[in-house]
């Protein structure tokens, strides 16, 4: 089955935000793990942000919120892409 350079480019993009990121936050963020259903991820996801960007003095900790945010919109976007591309193929 051959794939559309555009689905291609998409893996690419996936792969390279996940393995790069991944990367990233776990060398740069420290190690805790927290217990949380699948239905809260989202309510819980923004009541840190809005934690972090209230109670926390500096820009470290609301800089690595924001870009897990972006992280995670890019990862949802490119997926969906690719859900797309492979529905439709």
């Amino acid at each position: 089955m051959s794939r559309s350079f555009q689905e291609k480019s998409s893996w690419v993009t996936f792969v390279a935000v996940v393995v790069a990121f991944g990367f990233y936050f776990a060398v740069s963020l420290p190690g805790a793990t927290v217990d949380i259903r699948p239905h809260q991820v989202f309510r819980f996801a923004g009541f840190v942000v809005i934690c972090i960007g209230v109670f926390v003095p500096g820009n470290f900790a609301f800089t690595h919120a924001l870009l897990g945010a972006w992280v995670l919109a890019q990862l949802v976007e490119t997926g969906s892409q690719l859900w797309l591309y492979r529905r439709e193929a």
